[in-house]
């Protein structure tokens, strides 16, 4: 009955014809950037890389990070795209967020209101409070890295920033960091990135109720996980524009945790 943007349609023709492009005037959309996290949906048809949409509005002062949509589900947060606009650009490749596409919804954290005049994306209805989770059986690597943190969680997370080592060493892709609460549950977990000799993370992790924290390194090569001597009491949001400018955290070898207890683990926090 009506034709459709996302549809294909076959065509019978009784003779030889030029169809003339059939096209629809664009709606254009008003949307407002409050200050903090934006719900989003985008409508943009061809994929556009984030940066390039950053560009073309000009929001490069106002917007810090565009990411995906599952902060809510913490069974999730490990496979959350997000794209760090304060990143120097030469690091974009080595964002998780690569390009925006049609249909899908984003959060854009904004530092001010701003009004986006265009036709690419819409604002949708969000809810920053607490909600039930529906949780899986899903298996994460590493073992110890499990999320387990009860079934209501805040559903947008903190960004920690930071170059890992161990023993002074550079950390190799294989590595993972997680972050734990001080009740020893694992609270955001990523791969370690390499890049001109710098082991780093950009990692999401759960705002949780208390702020105090620890942070706990996997080694592939032997299957160990070791634990940082430092206590972070707070993840603040990072202006940093250069990784070399990251915080360092050199872990040492001989703060091997035991992890046949499992996700149970004693951190030994001494709080």
């Amino acid at each position: 009955k009506l034709f459709n943007l996302n549809k294909a349609f076959w065509l019978h023709a009784v003779q030889d014809t030029t169809l003339k492009t059939m096209t629809y005037e664009s709606k254009k959309l008003n949307m407002t950037l409050e200050i903090g996290w934006n719900l989003v949906a985008y409508h943009g048809i061809d994929f556009t890389k984030p940066r390039d949409f950053i560009r073309k509005y000009n929001l490069e002062s106002k917007v810090t990070i565009i990411a995906t949509f599952a902060f809510h589900d913490v069974n999730k947060i490990n496979s959350i795209e997000e794209f760090n606009i304060n990143l120097d650009p030469i690091l974009d490749n080595y964002q998780t967020l690569k390009y925006l596409e049609l249909g899908k919804g984003y959060w854009i954290k904004s530092t001010s209101n701003t009004i986006i005049q265009g036709n690419e994306f819409s604002k949708k209805s969000r809810n920053l409070n607490t909600r039930k989770i529906k949780r899986n059986n899903t298996k994460l690597v590493p073992e110890l890295f499990k999320m387990n943190i009860g079934d209501t969680i805040p559903n947008i997370p903190k960004y920690l920033y930071a170059k890992i080592k161990l023993d002074s060493q550079v950390c190799s892709e294989n590595d993972w960091l997680a972050v734990f609460d001080i009740n020893g549950n694992c609270v955001g977990y990523r791969n370690v990135l390499v890049f001109q000799n710098i082991s780093f993370v950009n990692l999401p992790v759960l705002d949780v109720e208390n702020k105090i924290v620890k942070l706990v390194l996997y080694k592939h090569e032997n299957n160990q996980y070791y634990m940082h001597t430092d206590i972070i009491k707070n993840i603040k949001d990072s202006n940093i524009t250069d990784i070399r400018d990251y915080p360092e955290y050199n872990f040492i070898s001989q703060n091997i945790l035991d992890n046949t207890k499992g996700k149970n683990i004693d951190l030994n926090l001494n709080l």
